[in-house]
């Protein structure tokens, strides 16, 4: 079941990006929360480029793919150490725009 259509999805990806650009800023992060959230930033902007749906860019990535992709990384974000306290607030804060929205991850 999709709750989402292609073109809504691609809009929020989009947002999720940027949520994770500014999230330093906004929320006054440093150090590793602050470049987890950047890397996040521009993973997700890459992804959501070469994924196979309407706001894609080059269509590599099955638009199931994505999701699938999205679905685990945002699984493993909420299972983050507690190192990663600030990465997940972001994340938590991100899904709200949607369900498998945010993308964390702690290495």
């Amino acid at each position: 079941m999709r709750a989402l259509s292609p073109t809504v999805h691609g809009i929020l990806d989009y947002l999720v990006v940027i949520a994770f650009a500014l999230a330093p800023s906004l929320l006054g992060l440093s150090g590793v929360p602050a470049t987890i959230s950047y890397v996040l930033a521009v993973v997700h902007l890459l992804l959501t480029l070469v994924t196979a749906f309407p706001l894609g860019a080059v269509k590599l990535v099955p638009f199931p793919v994505h999701g699938a992709i999205e679905f685990v990384v945002s699984m493993f974000s909420s299972r983050c150490p507690g190192s990663c306290d600030s990465a997940r607030m972001v994340s938590r804060e991100i899904s709200t725009l949607g369900r498998a929205r945010s993308s964390s991850s702690c290495g």
